[in-house]
């Protein structure tokens, strides 16, 4: 490997994650995925969002790189094309993009300076994503997120924060009303582990929502309604 080659690193499998359900056939980035179809019809529902790329981004905080990439530590930023990006801790970002990984580590990875030598690791096979949305979606998720309990958690805003006891990071992502002129945007968060503790967290957040009519939304369904993650 010359100093070149070694500019930007891609560690892993850049493909999705695995399917949960095998219900319904959806063509993502080119791929055939088996996923739930199910659809929600309340206001409380806790999305799969599982098929989504994900990218972990780390660099030195004072690259040229991190500049560029312009999202400061517990914040995200929505981006046009539906691809979030989180800034998780000092020079680490979490990427996640409705589109193909790969595309998105390419676009990632044109942003460095030969010097800046990041490492941009897919993590679509490793973490699990859910959205969880409704105007008693923050109540529910504070049952299981005592950081969430500690203090109101603003649009736009990334926590480092277990739920369930489970190690996650926690977006504050809301979704549009679906009458724009008729009330605000709709309170929804993103919730982002380890694969391996995801139905645990899934679990969690169920039991925390079931007296306020938490439903159960698959990807079939919430990728018909929306194009971002």
């Amino acid at each position: 490997m010359t100093a070149d080659d070694a500019a930007t690193v891609l560690v892993g499998p850049l493909g999705p994650p695995a399917p949960d359900e095998a219900r319904a056939v959806v063509d993502h980035a080119g791929s055939a995925w088996l996923v739930s179809a199910r659809s929600a019809t309340g206001s409380l529902r806790l999305s799969d969002v599982n098929p989504s790329g994900k990218l972990q981004i780390r660099a030195a905080p004072d690259a040229a790189m991190a500049q560029r990439l312009g999202v400061a530590v517990g914040e995200a930023e929505l981006f046009d094309d539906g691809t979030l990006l989180a800034g998780v801790a000092p020079g680490e970002w979490l990427a996640l993009t409705p589109g193909d990984a790969m595309a998105l580590a390419a676009q990632v990875a044109a942003l460095a300076d030969p010097g800046d030598r990041p490492v941009i690791a897919d993590r679509s096979d490793g973490l699990a994503l859910f959205r969880l949305t409704g105007a008693e979606a923050e109540a529910v998720l504070a049952e299981c997120c005592t950081a969430v309990q500690a203090r109101p958690v603003t649009p736009g805003t990334v926590l480092a924060a277990p739920v369930a006891g489970c190690r996650s990071h926690v977006v504050r992502d809301d979704l549009p009303c679906a009458d724009p002129v008729a009330g605000p945007p709709v309170p929804s968060f993103l919730v982002v582990c380890d694969r391996s503790v995801a139905p645990a967290v899934r679990a969690a957040l169920f039991a925390a929502g079931a007296s306020a009519g938490l439903e159960a939304e698959g990807f079939a369904a919430y990728r018909a309604g929306r194009a971002d993650v």
